[in-house]
């Protein structure tokens, strides 16, 4: 094919318009009559057009293009009135009729339903320039500097830019009040991860609802924040706090007072701990576990943890009006991002040592009222620090990572207030595991109190007393589910961001084990990781993702999400009795012990947690109804497991005293069932069970055992001396009152 170049028009006339359409394709060296202009409106009123693309390329190109032959820009006549903007489209061969009137065969005209409006280095550089006054002016800077966490995504193998700050180090986020996440096209030479960085910012036009992202400028250096100039930039982004700063301090530590520690003295111990499970040290990818140790003083608490040492991030977090770090972090315990705040309800002065951070908040060095002293780190020279502190901090430093000291307000808090003191919480939470016993992570909690160690609460050592699901059960949640969540989350502020993410969800389940009995606890609270003050009235731990108060004294009402937790929970439970049986292991009589009896747990509780357990008691239900169970005795000795629907309930007892072989029941009686394990026969527990879910029509009663003697076949078994032996005494013995009325002796 010739090269369009070398035709005349007289020659194109004589040629097929898709002819031509291929030849203009090859001439600008594309596959299709595809577009990007700038489109500038008419300056007078025009009733056949509104505006002219002019500047038009190829996509993705700085190239203007000429139509071959008249060697003349290609312009475009529109009649759709847009924005001024750059603009993408497709064309097509004007009509004949009108090419050949003019004699230009090679003109095009745009294809108007394909104008979509595109960003370019054309006719942008106006928006580009209003974004950047924009965003100087919310930021109120003007340089195009900014700080953040570098940081790797492991789902995404890519690194990215977080938490973005001002260089005075208060929070930025988009225009539109969006999260800024600069992605970077690949790794940052000679910087770490999870440090801060000053860096260079420019704005990048995209197709978004936004219209823009940020993103970094890799060719200008990356300045890191070493650990004091970030705990001064901290400082001084607090120092000049205006009042509604103070009011929102205020705020927060108001709600902290009322509604995380209203009901509990120990709230701030809890939150201590959730924090030191929160960060563990990994080795090979997996969590270490964590050893937590409390020392009370003559005028500090101490607290310190063998987890990771506090990050940059970590430390930017906790500085923070009310703003936490762990938002989507899953495996996380604490979500709600005020809860290392609790430690200030009470104490004036917290000292922290973490790594190569060395800093206090401390109420006596405010220098305005405005001041939220407890957001505003002050860094803390080791000579600044009393050797009350600096001698326990200095034992083990290496293992103790993180290390805290809190000095109360009123010093009688420590020991001497009569009511739950210091001492009294520690003694009393600590006393066994079973407050620990949910957080994955930390494995022992240790209590000194003057140097002398009062309470050693460690898992291991305890581990034979509880028995726990060594694995938490797992449930995948169906499309329709994660659906539901996610719409309760987008609508309910009390359900955290991170469970928007949930695809899964965990149930653990604990008891007091004696020997190879369980033992059931009275009135055993529900955990969320950490323990509730709400009790479902059952006799075992468990825990689950069910969304707490923010005091954790109760299971957040407003949560319709938190009903399909008990349920799954109710059906795990069923699983965790089922693998317990299975394992012959445990006791099966206490085992069917801790089965709850739904009616009695409900009463007196107030309708939520009623719904709550009904909903459990459904899950457990629709589980044990179906599935396979009960253990059974097959006559190689071997065990079998049944569902409790084939399993004869014998109210008589007969079959649990050894006076009437298996065999021999089951012929004469006529019940199309099974029986249980022999040692579950006299167990009140499992009857309570089979009473409740068993078949009704296989129950064998009194009036079924008067009826066998009507059976011939059983006259004639009952013949045999040692037979008829071991019937009379049963007989005798269970219904002394009727024995002589029934023709069961042998005649001389």
């Amino acid at each position: 094919m010739r090269s369009i170049n070398t035709y005349t028009m007289d020659e194109l006339s004589t040629i097929y318009d898709y002819e031509i359409e291929e030849m203009l394709k090859k001439y600008w060296k594309t596959k299709e009559l595809s577009f990007e202009g700038d489109y500038v409106p008419s300056p007078v009123s025009n009733n056949k057009f509104s505006g002219l693309i002019k500047n038009v390329t190829l996509p993705k190109s700085k190239v203007t293009l000429r139509y071959p032959i008249i060697d003349k820009p290609l312009v475009f006549k529109v009649k759709t009135g847009l924005e001024k903007g750059r603009y993408a489209f497709k064309a097509s061969l004007a009509p004949r009729e009108f090419r050949i009137q003019i004699n230009q065969f090679v003109l095009l005209n745009v294809i108007p339903k394909t104008i979509k409006q595109t960003h370019s280095v054309f006719a942008t550089q106006d928006k580009i320039a209003q974004i950047y006054r924009s965003i100087r002016e919310d930021w109120k800077t003007d340089e195009q500097i900014a700080v953040g966490v570098y940081v790797y995504d492991k789902a995404d193998n890519c690194y990215y830019l977080e938490d973005i700050r001002s260089k005075s180090f208060t929070s930025l986020s988009y225009l539109d009040n969006g999260d800024i996440r600069i992605k970077l096209d690949e790794p940052i030479g000679g910087i770490e991860v999870d440090q801060f960085y000053e860096f260079n910012w420019k704005i990048s036009l995209d197709n978004s609802t936004r219209g823009y992202h940020l993103v970094a400028d890799t060719r200008q250096k990356f300045k890191p924040i070493n650990p004091y100039g970030l705990i001064k930039k901290l400082y001084d982004s607090w120092d000049k706090s205006d009042e509604s700063i103070a009011d929102q301090m205020k705020s927060t530590m108001r709600m902290i007072s009322t509604q995380l520690t209203s009901s509990s003295d120990g709230t701030f111990l809890y939150e201590l701990l959730q924090n030191a499970n929160d960060y563990p040290q990994q080795k090979d990818g997996k969590d270490l576990p964590v050893e937590v140790e409390f020392h009370l003083t003559k005028n500090y608490l101490i607290y310190r943890h063998s987890g990771e040492y506090f990050s940059p991030r970590n430390v930017a977090a906790i500085c923070k009006v009310a703003a936490g770090e762990k938002t989507k972090k899953k495996n996380a315990i604490g979500y709600k991002g005020i809860g290392f705040k609790t430690v200030f309800n009470d104490h004036d002065y917290v000292y922290i040592k973490s790594g190569p951070y060395s800093f206090r908040y401390d109420l006596s060095q405010r220098k305005s009222r405005f001041n939220p002293w407890q957001i505003m780190p002050i860094w803390t020279n080791d000579n600044y620090v009393t050797p009350e502190i600096s001698r326990i901090f200095g034992e083990e430093s290496d293992l103790y990572r993180v290390q805290m000291a809190m000095r109360p307000s009123d010093l009688s808090l420590l020991r001497s207030r009569p009511s739950k003191n210091y001492e009294y919480l520690l003694k009393d939470i600590f006393k066994d595991v079973r407050d620990i016993i949910f957080i994955p992570n930390v494995e022992a909690v240790r209590v000194y109190i003057d140097g002398i160690l009062e309470v050693d609460c460690d898992k291991r050592k305890e581990n034979g007393e509880w028995i726990v699901t060594n694995t938490p059960l797992n449930y995948k949640f169906k499309q329709e589910e994660i659906d539901d969540l996610i719409n309760e989350a987008n609508n309910n502020k009390r359900i955290p961001e991170k469970y928007k993410d949930f695809t899964d969800t965990n149930v653990s389940f604990a008891c007091r084990l004696k020997g190879n009995k369980l033992e059931g606890i009275d009135e055993a609270k529900v955990y969320c990781y950490l323990p509730t003050q709400i009790s479902f009235g059952f006799s075992f731990l468990m825990n689950t993702d069910m969304i707490p108060s923010g005091a954790r004294d109760d299971i957040e009402e407003g949560v319709e999400f938190n009903k399909v937790f008990a349920e799954i929970a109710g059906a795990k439970f069923f699983e965790w009795i089922q693998a317990l049986i299975e394992t012959g292991k445990y006791d099966y009589e206490s085992i069917f012990a801790i089965i709850p009896d739904f009616d009695e747990c409900v009463k007196g509780r107030k309708a939520y947690i009623q719904e709550c357990i009904r909903r459990f008691q459904k899950g457990f239900e629709d589980c044990i109804n179906t599935k396979c169970l009960i253990p059974v005795l097959k006559s190689d000795s071997s065990v079998e497991y049944q569902c409790v629907k084939n399993i004869i309930y014998d109210v008589t007892n007969i079959t649990g005293h050894g006076d009437f072989e298996d065999g021999a029941f089951l012929t004469f009686s006529k019940l199309d069932g099974k029986l249980a394990h022999p040692l579950l026969r006299l167990s009140p527990n499992f009857k309570r069970v089979l009473l409740q879910y068993g078949d009704k029509s296989l129950r064998f009663d009194k009036s079924c055992l008067w009826s066998l003697f009507q059976n011939d076949d059983f006259v004639t078994w009952l013949k045999d001396k040692d037979n008829n032996s071991r019937w009379t005494n049963f007989v005798v013995d269970k219904y002394p009152e009727e024995y002589g009325t029934l023709p069961m002796f042998i005649s001389e």
